[in-house]
């Protein structure tokens, strides 16, 4: 005991003494979380000499704490509604979007929270908008067919016409109240708008289009479940139908005639196995790894080997799951105008190399209505993918590798002053350059050189040529986003004199350098042999 009360003693006096030291320093926040953490055992006197590790300052976080927005309360509707994955994450990456959408800053607390809760309300009032509508549909079609599927009956928990109907009702009258309600909150948020740089009107014509893009597949499910209500329809008339008829002599006698012949028999068997493949086989096919068999060869003194079989696997999955789609539209975040530019131009290419191929091998007519459908559903096909929208996990990548132009502008001075390779001109040498080009290809042919042909495959196109330049490609893909320059003289008025000489060396180029083989041990003990000499 006495021993004891001496090292109570001991502690209490040490921790006095350090607090006595510690009057002096600067104080420190530390959260809860770090008490708690740091709390230990009282140590014996031999281990309180030793330092304590201090504690490390953490970098505050700005947190946006976005209340929930209140609704009318046992509401089936508003039941079924969960908020979307792009509203679960972040505010500060939403934030983050809609600034680069809007074109505007919104740094202070206060207009972060208006414009996260605003964009809530409108997300809510889309939802429910959209679940209206789909109800509204299935009660016109129930009371155009009058019935009802067994799926609604199991709903409304009867099998009464007039009280299934009486149960749609009260359910889009309740959404209605909640899409009410939602107008409510909008106009009361409305009169405490804090931003002072932009409309009200236009930041809620930013945030409608926002959401829109974000939950645009609703639409896509709703029009899929009013087929299927529609399909239940039609699939009870067919079963009536085929309930209620009643097959003749004459009706049967194909069937019996088809399932006497012995081939039939072994037809169906072939059906019932293949039926069981399908089972068995893997529907996902970022499952193949599973049903491949794995590689379990594996050399002991030859690692080339062990990598050559495992590409080899790798490469037979990779073959039959068969290229990945590739979205044809790489910039989903230009403007729209932009968008519609690039179809138009993929739009007349397309249609204009299928047209000339099919009028100078098939002889199809350039006005025929099979080209006009096409041309149609071609235009449809590229605007659907275009426009369709992105995942919001997509779009926080491409936003993300998205830099600032001054990054990149910055990045090019410093090649250039890195390099000195190019030299930026003043004035514009193109029309310069183009008349003595042509005078020169002129001047050859008055005196014989070449032939008029020649000339004129050689000859610039005044309306097409261009001035050769320099650009930057921004890899998005690598580290740091490099931006490699690329020289672009596809259209310089020498081009097509570089064409007609590659032209005309290229098969004597390939007639005298054959392809050849180069052992890379040759050259190993070649070297070896240069080293020791």
């Amino acid at each position: 005991m006495n021993t004891n009360n001496q090292q109570d003693r001991e502690n209490f006096s040490s921790t006095e003494v350090n607090s006595m030291r510690n009057l002096t320093k600067r104080k420190r926040h530390i959260s809860v979380q770090d008490i708690k953490s740091n709390t230990r055992i009282p140590k014996s006197t031999s281990s309180i000499s030793v330092t304590q590790p201090k504690l490390k300052k953490m970098k505050r976080r700005i947190n946006l704490n976005i209340p929930a927005t209140t609704t009318i309360m046992n509401n089936t509707a508003y039941k079924q509604y969960r908020r979307p994955l792009y509203l679960i994450r972040s505010p500060m990456a939403i934030i983050k979007m809609l600034t680069n959408i809007i074109n505007c800053n919104f740094k202070k607390k206060e207009e972060q929270l208006y414009i996260c809760h605003r964009l809530d309300l409108f997300d809510k009032h889309y939802y429910l908008q959209v679940h209206q509508q789909l109800w509204q549909s299935y009660l016109d079609i129930g009371m155009q067919q009058h019935r009802w599927p067994n799926q609604m009956y199991a709903m409304a928990k009867t099998n009464d016409f007039q009280i299934c109907q009486q149960y749609l009702d009260n359910y889009i009258n309740t959404m209605k109240k909640e899409i009410d309600t939602c107008h409510i909150q909008l106009n009361n948020q409305a009169q405490s708008y804090p931003l002072t740089t932009l409309s009200l009107d236009r930041l809620d014509h930013y945030l409608k289009e926002f959401v829109d893009s974000q939950r645009k597949y609703l639409s896509t499910r709703n029009n899929k479940q009013l087929q299927k209500f529609i399909d239940d329809f039609h699939e009870k008339q067919l079963f009536e139908t085929i309930s209620t008829y009643h097959f003749t002599i004459i009706d049967q006698q194909p069937t019996n005639e088809y399932t006497r012949k012995p081939g039939n028999n072994l037809r169906r068997s072939f059906n019932v196995r293949n039926a069981s493949f399908m089972q068995i086989f893997t529907k996902n096919f970022d499952q193949l790894e599973e049903c491949i068999a794995p590689m379990i060869y594996s050399p002991l003194n030859n690692d080339r080997k062990i990598i050559d079989v495992r590409n080899k696997r790798y490469k037979i999955i990779q073959e039959t799951k068969r290229p990945s789609c590739i979205r044809i539209n790489q910039s989903p975040n230009r403007p729209r105008h932009q968008q519609e530019i690039a179809i138009q131009k993929d739009h007349k290419n397309i249609y204009d190399k299928v047209r000339s191929h099919l009028s100078e091998h098939y002889f199809i007519p350039m006005i025929a209505t099979v080209l006009k459908q096409f041309l149609n559903q071609l235009l449809h096909d590229l605007n659907s993918s275009y426009f369709s929208p992105l995942s919001y996990h997509d779009q926080i990548l491409t936003l993300n590798q998205a830099k600032k132009r001054k990054e990149f502008d910055k990045k090019a001075q410093n090649f250039f002053q890195d390099t000195n390779a190019f030299i930026e001109l003043k004035d514009n040498p193109f029309n310069k350059i183009q008349d003595n080009v042509i005078h020169l290809l002129n001047q050859i042919r008055t005196k014989k050189i070449i032939f008029q042909w020649q000339c004129n495959k050689m000859m610039p196109n005044r309306i097409k040529c261009q001035l050769a330049h320099l650009y930057f490609n921004p890899k998005t893909h690598k580290d740091d986003i490099p931006v490699p320059p690329i020289e672009n003289t596809i259209h310089a008025p020498t081009t097509n004199i570089s064409n007609y000489l590659d032209d005309i060396i290229r098969p004597i180029f390939d007639k005298e350098c054959q392809n050849t083989t180069i052992i890379l041990c040759i050259l190993v003990s070649f070297r070896v042999l240069l080293g020791g000499g």
